[in-house]
């Protein structure tokens, strides 16, 4: 009897668990909102000229695919639903600083503040430096709304309360969440944390020599902060905002790069 040779199928494509990436020429992935009972997010793919959202999306001969998430966590974060164009730059920023004068009643300083922080989480990704906003102040219910109202629009937010060392290197951070913290008060030890958790490629060691990768931009209120040796400070209506001193040495180089490449303007709608 003859034998027959089986041949390996040459249009195999790898495939990619992601949580979002860019390429040359401005294509890129970004997570997305699944439909109700779903959660695994869905996938945005931007091609420049149009928009593709799908459980799974193909580029370049090669499948990326959302992350499994656990019901309670999908829940407790936001996704963007879809994208939405601009006109420019300055018209979505003033668009955004109104959202806080309206709800808020901010001074024109602190909205212009709060909006740079939320640009920046749309960058963190691609700057080598986060950005890291801590507000004081002793109304706490004021306080927990602004960390609400930051959640509808810096990317992937996550609500926080009382956050201990242990819980913070049990994020996953790979997410590239933006941390809203409620902090009763800011101890040196936890803020030498979120200090640390600034810079990109630092880690943190975790059991069986596992490497934790704690990057990503965070937004902290704190009713009393116990240290302040690392934070510069700017004033808002009749609260302290203390914001990381590197903000405005990594603002400016980077917001060409926001305009031509990463266009993540687009996803800041639900």
């Amino acid at each position: 009897m003859k034998k027959t040779k089986v041949r390996a199928p040459t249009n195999v494509k790898g495939k990619t668990i992601t949580t979002g990436e860019i390429f040359s020429g401005g294509t890129m992935i970004e997570l997305v909102q699944a439909p109700q009972g779903s959660n695994k997010p869905h996938l945005l793919l931007w091609k420049g000229t149009g928009a593709t959202i799908a459980t799974q999306v193909e580029y370049r001969d090669h499948i990326y695919e959302a992350p499994e998430l656990t019901a309670n966590f999908y829940r407790a974060t936001r996704f963007p639903a879809r994208c939405n164009n601009y006109q420019s730059l300055r018209e979505l920023f003033n668009e955004i600083a109104t959202v806080f004068d309206q709800y808020l009643q901010l001074s024109e300083r602190g909205s212009r503040l709060l909006t740079s922080f939320v640009i920046g989480t749309w960058l963190a990704d691609h700057l080598p430096i986060s950005p890291n906003l801590v507000i004081s102040g002793p109304d706490q219910r004021l306080g927990i709304e602004l960390l609400k109202l930051l959640s509808c629009l810096c990317r992937r937010p996550l609500l926080l309360t009382e956050l201990t060392p242990g819980g913070f290197q049990s994020l996953p951070m790979q997410l590239s969440l933006t941390l809203l913290i409620n902090q009763q008060s800011l101890r040196p030890s936890m803020l030498r944390l979120f200090h640390a958790s600034s810079y990109r490629g630092l880690h943190l060691t975790g059991g069986r020599g596992v490497l934790i990768d704690i990057y990503g931009p965070k937004a902290i209120f704190a009713e009393a902060i116990l240290s302040t040796s690392c934070l510069g400070n700017a004033r808002f209506g009749s609260r302290s905002c203390n914001l990381g001193g590197d903000w405005r040495s990594w603002m400016m180089p980077h917001k060409q790069r926001f305009l031509t490449s990463s266009n993540r303007s687009y996803f800041l709608s639900d």
